[in-house]
């Protein structure tokens, strides 16, 4: 919500809404180069497997 001096109000919705968005492009392009340095190294340790599956589960989802 918006006071009446036309600042997004703290902890408000707007404001979440905009936090999100920044948040879920921080967290694509962290992970975007994450995988980009695995594939540089040639090699992925099998025991990396299963964590990096739990954690890119987590990636936000694009709209089909």
């Amino acid at each position: 919500m918006v006071d009446t001096r036309g600042k997004l109000e703290h902890e408000g919705a707007a404001l979440g809404r905009i936090h999100a968005r920044s948040n879920n492009r921080k967290a694509t392009a962290y992970w975007l180069g994450f995988l980009k340095g695995i594939l540089a190294s040639d090699k992925v340790e099998m025991a990396e497997f299963a964590p990096l599956h739990i954690e890119a589960e987590k990636l936000p989802q694009a709209p089909a």
